[in-house]
């Protein structure tokens, strides 16, 4: 049996005891805590309820909306002004792209305007004409937009065949000649507009077999006795006089002429006016010049080949 006290409590009572005191003094504490902070927290909601409370609290939260509005100011801002970056360099280019199409214009007005007065113009040279076939050229390809160079082609092409067509300009004059076969040889529009217009380029053919007419009937014996080599060398008659030069570039040019039907069968265009228009401008030439061997030359036959030609296909010319 345990010993007990003065009160007569055992130990294990008294252990009992002292254990639940030493309990309850530790809940006491705990609720002294929990009430302590309530009362802070009850503060804490009267001063937030305070108008001091609430006058921070707004500030704090316009603070906060301050600083979203900042950056979505910095921001458009910032996009604003790339925008406008964007806008400024556009409008720059558009600006230099309208002053270079001004340019470009001008310039090719110029040159057409220095190509219309060539006939008239005795200062102007063969040579500056072959510089204004080739500016033409780079002009229309590279100063104008893919869309638009085909009129610009065709402008070109239709021009020169008019000047070379017309009455006034006469192909026994020799800058003349050059010029019409500088333009064959430098300024492909023109030779392209005339494959497209065979009567065009037929009527350029006859303005030549004039002249080659006109020069025969001054020497028929001379124009008919000038042959030409296979390595296009020309051969003037030992007897007698005449414009061996002028005759020798006339018959290159008819036979450049004449070669533009072949070029536009190849290409596709095989109606019967282009191949009436070679076989009449054929005959033009042997009509005006009787030089059976050049004949053979331009038409790429030999004797036999002329003779059946011309009983078959110049019985109206006889």
């Amino acid at each position: 049996m345990s010993p007990m006290n003065e009160l007569g409590e055992s130990a294990e009572e008294v252990v009992d005891m002292t254990k639940l005191q030493g309990d309850i003094k530790l809940e006491l504490e705990k609720a002294t805590a929990e009430i302590q902070k309530l009362k802070l927290e009850i503060k804490a909601l009267e001063w937030e309820n305070s108008l001091l409370g609430r006058v921070l609290r707004l500030a704090g939260l316009l603070t906060i909306i301050a600083t979203v509005v900042t950056i979505i100011a910095t921001g458009v801002g910032v996009g604003v002004g790339f925008m406008k970056f964007v806008d400024d360099r556009q409008k720059d280019r558009d600006l230099r792209g309208k002053e270079l199409t001004e340019r470009t214009t001008n310039q090719y007005r110029s040159d057409l305007e220095q190509l219309i007065g060539y006939p008239v113009n005795p200062k102007q040279t063969v040579s500056s004409a072959s510089f204004l076939f080739q500016d033409l050229h780079d002009l229309v390809e590279k100063g104008f937009d893919e869309g638009q160079r085909d009129q610009y082609r065709i402008q070109i092409g239709s021009l020169l065949a008019q000047i070379v067509r017309s009455d006034d300009y006469d192909l026994s004059v020799m800058r003349n000649l050059e010029f019409d076969r500088k333009a064959m040889f430098y300024c492909d529009y023109y030779k392209r507009f005339l494959k497209e217009h065979p009567g065009q380029n037929g009527t350029i053919l006859s303005k030549y077999s004039f002249v080659l007419a006109s020069m025969h009937d001054e020497n028929p014996k001379y124009y008919q006795a000038i042959t030409s080599e296979p390595n296009f060398l020309f051969s003037a008659p030992k007897k007698g006089h005449g414009k061996f030069g002028p005759f020798v570039h006339l018959f290159q040019g008819y036979q450049e002429h004449l070669n533009l039907f072949d070029e536009a069968i190849q290409d596709g265009s095989k109606n019967s006016e282009i191949q009436d228009a070679k076989r009449q401008a054929a005959c033009w030439f042997y009509a005006s010049t009787k030089n059976d061997q050049l004949t053979e030359t331009l038409l790429g036959i030999d004797k036999a080949g002329l003779k059946e030609f011309l009983d078959h296909q110049c019985e109206d010319m006889k």
